[in-house]
């Protein structure tokens, strides 16, 4: 099984747990003077406990298709391109990358800009009764740099979804 099969198993796993819940809460109960829908008291009985093993048992499936997922994204290298370099890391790594990483480092890099520097107050300074002049800003950063790594990090995601969306019709399932 393709790692791309097996993640829509899950989310196909996800909507009969749900249907199973909706049927054991709509079913599980009712008043005496109403007829069972299933046969009767003990056929409905029955149809519960079936529906709730049959849950447990898709539970069951969906823990280990969610291992074998999580097992073949840490053990999966890719390789994509960021910027000039080829970066490799496992499909696990890409995938927190893409969720978290990148806009923390994008956070980090857009913080590098002239703050508050420019208002008439902090340009103009008197030392030990010297006469007043206009400090000059003074960056401890590339502006050109930044605003290149910038370009690099905000086209990474789309470079991760673009590998990953071949990597996981290509990829074999690891299975325990």
């Amino acid at each position: 099984m393709k790692l791309i099969e097996a993640m829509k198993n899950v989310k196909s796993t996800l909507r009969k747990m749900e249907d199973l819940r909706k049927k054991i809460t709509k079913y599980c109960s009712d008043l005496d003077y109403m007829a069972p829908v299933y046969e009767n008291v003990d056929g409905q009985k029955k149809k519960i406990t079936e529906w709730v093993q049959s849950h447990h048992d898709l539970a069951l499936q969906l823990t280990s298709l969610k291992a074998n997922i999580q097992r073949t994204n840490l053990a999966t290298p890719v390789i994509i391109k960021i910027g000039d370099n080829n970066v490799t890391r496992p499909i696990a790594e890409w995938v927190i990358r893409r969720r978290e990483i990148v806009d923390l480092e994008i956070l980090a890099v857009s913080a590098l800009q002239e703050t508050n520097l420019d208002t008439p107050a902090h340009r103009l300074i008197n030392r030990n009764n010297e006469q007043i002049k206009d400090a000059k800003v003074r960056l401890y950063f590339v502006a050109e740099e930044r605003d290149k790594k910038l370009d690099v990090l905000r086209g990474e995601k789309e470079m991760i979804d673009k590998a990953l969306e071949i990597v996981n019709v290509n990829t074999e399932l690891i299975e325990e």
